[in-house]
């Protein structure tokens, strides 16, 4: 009898140690499809990608299965739905097709950011006769009146670009992938494409005159990174970054562009958003880039000038470091638009225009000079004819004069 009672007992202790388990492995986060992307989890915080489950680090290290870095499957589907599209903002303009796509990175609530490169920058259509476009990428939110805001925001410029996913830091990627989805379905044409934060300044006069020299096929430039090493501790100063084995298991990441500015030809920006979906999913979006050239085998070339931090805040540094540059890192507008800015980014832009001259400008000259010339000749030929005519007036004078 107490045999029996001791394996009865056995068996209710296991029975119950079973479905304690199982209830906590149904519980626990799996790599979710939302819409068609991995749900992965912050490890720096107890919000999921999307913000919309709490869990813990640990059950989340433990549950997790991650799939392969490259697979011939589709394992990072980009399901997501353009809200705001913008797709004529690419078609030709007097038979002229687009050299540079600009594709800005925004806060979906930085409007000043937006303000503030839209009269600088962002302004700019056409550069060296080279049609330039700038387009702003945005997420979703759940405050209306900044949804409201947007699309009154849009109706006026018509510049934003957007889908229905959640606009964060850690959805990065997932707004450079609705990027160059863009630019394969409605620019497939354009030269090249910059991808481009919203606290950059650019000078596009600078990138367009480094762009003319550049091959414009499997072509990709900046300021490349090359043996970076993934941010283990989760404690550490760095811990934004904290990317586990369980995410990336390799020891370096595969070389890359910090994604504050770079540069890729128009066929690269295509084959990156279709192979995309063959990669693993990771928040951090230079890095994914980089993970993806390397799957379509582009090999990224080191570019000067793209990441420049001025000495100082002051004007003259910002100027001189902006007169010599393609990208130099600012501010965020969070309040207002800064017009000490604005007045640096012009002064630079026309000194530029009154040193370089288009084919418009050189005709201008060559139609001036050969006009001064007609000028000139009429006048010195009047004046040789006048003389001509007071010559012979005087022979005839002589002439009278020995007649008498």
């Amino acid at each position: 009898m107490l045999t029996r009672r001791r394996l009865v007992l056995v068996l209710a202790l296991l029975t119950a140690l079973y479905c304690t388990s199982w209830f906590k492995i149904m519980t626990w986060p799996s790599l979710r499809q939302d819409k068609g992307t991995q749900e992965i989890h912050d490890m720096n915080s107890d919000k999921s990608l999307t913000g919309r489950r709490k869990v813990t680090p640990k059950a989340t290290q433990a549950a997790i299965s991650y799939p392969p870095l490259y697979s011939q499957k589709e394992i990072n589907p980009h399901s997501f739905s353009f809200l705001i599209a913008n797709e004529d903002a690419c078609a030709p303009v007097d038979n002229s097709s687009v050299f540079l796509v600009m594709l800005v990175k925004s806060g979906v609530g930085d409007v000043f950011d937006r303000q503030q490169i839209r009269r600088t920058w962002g302004g700019d259509t056409v550069v060296k006769d080279r049609r330039t476009i700038t387009m702003f990428l945005l997420g979703t939110t759940t405050n209306r009146n900044t949804t409201a805001s947007v699309q009154r925001e849009n109706h006026e410029y018509s510049d934003i670009i957007q889908e229905d996913f959640v606009d964060s830091y850690r959805n990065l990627t997932i707004k450079n992938m609705m990027g160059l989805k863009w630019i394969t379905m409605f620019c497939p044409s354009a030269t090249y494409v910059a991808s481009v934060d919203a606290d950059v300044m650019l000078n596009v006069h600078n990138l367009v005159t480094r762009l003319e020299g550049n091959p414009r096929r499997q072509y990709a430039e900046g300021s490349l990174r090359t043996k970076a090493t993934p941010v283990r501790d989760s404690e550490g100063p760095s811990k934004k970054w904290y990317t586990p084995k369980e995410v990336y298991p390799e020891a370096t990441y595969a070389p890359f562009f910090p994604g504050s500015c770079y540069v890729m030809s128009g066929d690269v920006a295509v084959s990156i958003y279709r192979e995309s979906v063959h990669v693993r999913y990771l928040p951090w979006d230079d890095v994914f880039v980089g993970l993806v050239m390397k799957r379509i085998g582009v090999t990224p070339v080191q570019g000067k000038g793209y990441e420049r931090y001025p000495r100082t805040y002051e004007s003259h540094a910002l100027k001189w470091t902006l007169k010599r540059s393609i990208a130099v890192i600012i501010r965020h507008q969070k309040e207002k638009v800064d017009e000490r800015l604005i007045q640096i980014w012009h002064m630079v832009a026309d000194a530029y225009h009154h040193d370089k001259f288009g084919k418009n400008d050189v005709l201008f000259i060559f139609i001036s000079v050969f006009g001064i010339l007609l000028v000139y000749i009429f006048i010195v030929m009047t004046f040789i004819i006048k003389c001509k005519e007071d010559e012979a007036d005087l022979d005839g004078y002589e002439s009278d004069d020995s007649m008498i």
